[in-house]
Protein backbone atom coordinates (compact mmCIF):
# COMPACT_ATOMS: atom_id res chain seq x y z
CA UNK A 1 0.00 0.00 0.00
CA UNK A 2 1.56 3.28 -1.13
CA UNK A 3 0.98 6.14 1.20
CA UNK A 4 -0.64 9.25 -0.77
CA UNK A 5 1.07 13.10 -0.04
CA UNK A 6 -1.18 15.12 1.82
CA UNK A 7 -0.22 18.76 0.76
CA UNK A 8 0.33 20.74 3.73
CA UNK A 9 -1.13 24.65 3.95
CA UNK A 10 1.54 27.24 4.98
CA UNK A 11 0.13 29.77 7.21
CA UNK A 12 1.91 32.76 8.55
CA UNK A 13 1.18 35.74 11.20
CA UNK A 14 2.47 39.43 10.50
CA UNK A 15 3.62 41.46 13.60
CA UNK A 16 4.52 44.92 13.81
CA UNK A 17 8.16 45.35 14.01
CA UNK A 18 7.95 49.66 14.01
CA UNK A 19 6.15 52.61 14.87
CA UNK A 20 3.74 52.93 17.98
CA UNK A 21 2.56 49.76 17.57
CA UNK A 22 5.75 47.73 17.06
CA UNK A 23 5.39 44.04 18.93
CA UNK A 24 1.95 44.02 18.42
CA UNK A 25 0.27 41.09 16.32
CA UNK A 26 -2.40 41.11 14.00
CA UNK A 27 -5.61 39.76 15.08
CA UNK A 28 -9.03 40.19 14.50
CA UNK A 29 -11.02 43.81 15.41
CA UNK A 30 -11.70 43.61 19.17
CA UNK A 31 -15.27 45.11 19.93
CA UNK A 32 -15.13 45.61 23.61
CA UNK A 33 -17.13 43.22 25.87
CA UNK A 34 -16.11 41.22 28.84
CA UNK A 35 -12.53 40.69 29.11
CA UNK A 36 -11.68 37.98 31.87
CA UNK A 37 -7.64 37.38 31.06
CA UNK A 38 -5.62 39.27 32.94
CA UNK A 39 -2.97 39.36 30.11
CA UNK A 40 -5.48 41.05 27.84
CA UNK A 41 -6.94 43.38 31.03
CA UNK A 42 -3.57 44.71 31.16
CA UNK A 43 -2.35 44.83 27.40
CA UNK A 44 -5.59 45.39 25.52
CA UNK A 45 -5.70 44.78 21.79
CA UNK A 46 -5.97 48.63 19.86
CA UNK A 47 -7.92 48.41 16.94
CA UNK A 48 -6.44 49.15 13.41
CA UNK A 49 -8.01 52.72 12.39
CA UNK A 50 -10.24 52.25 9.45
CA UNK A 51 -10.49 48.43 9.36
CA UNK A 52 -13.49 46.87 11.46
CA UNK A 53 -11.32 43.37 10.46
CA UNK A 54 -8.00 43.84 12.16
CA UNK A 55 -6.96 44.38 15.67
CA UNK A 56 -3.33 44.44 16.86
CA UNK A 57 -2.88 42.29 20.15
CA UNK A 58 0.11 42.19 22.75
CA UNK A 59 -0.56 38.27 23.04
CA UNK A 60 0.97 35.99 20.24
CA UNK A 61 -2.04 33.58 21.01
CA UNK A 62 -4.30 36.12 19.44
CA UNK A 63 -2.67 36.28 15.96
CA UNK A 64 -5.09 35.55 13.30
CA UNK A 65 -3.32 33.00 10.82
CA UNK A 66 -3.47 33.85 6.97
CA UNK A 67 -3.11 31.17 4.51
CA UNK A 68 -1.53 31.94 0.96
CA UNK A 69 -4.64 33.64 -0.39
CA UNK A 70 -5.14 35.40 2.12
CA UNK A 71 -1.86 36.85 3.75
CA UNK A 72 -1.45 39.09 0.62
CA UNK A 73 -4.98 40.54 1.31
CA UNK A 74 -4.05 41.61 4.66
CA UNK A 75 -1.30 42.44 3.32
CA UNK A 76 -2.76 44.86 0.67
CA UNK A 77 -5.52 46.20 3.21
CA UNK A 78 -2.82 47.27 6.28
CA UNK A 79 -0.69 49.03 3.35
CA UNK A 80 -4.12 50.70 2.33
CA UNK A 81 -4.51 51.51 6.08
CA UNK A 82 -0.95 52.95 6.04
CA UNK A 83 0.93 50.17 7.65
CA UNK A 84 4.42 50.71 5.07
CA UNK A 85 4.99 46.89 4.03
CA UNK A 86 9.16 46.88 5.57
CA UNK A 87 6.95 47.23 9.24
CA UNK A 88 4.72 44.10 8.95
CA UNK A 89 7.13 41.11 9.94
CA UNK A 90 5.69 37.61 8.12
CA UNK A 91 6.44 34.86 10.40
CA UNK A 92 5.65 31.19 9.11
CA UNK A 93 4.06 29.27 11.33
CA UNK A 94 5.60 26.08 12.55
CA UNK A 95 3.88 22.70 12.91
Amino acid sequence: MSVKEVPVMKAWTIRIKSGPNAGRWVGGHFGGGLVTNPEVQNNPPVNVTGSTKYGLWAQQAAATRFFEGGLKEAIDELTKLGYDPTSLDILKVQG
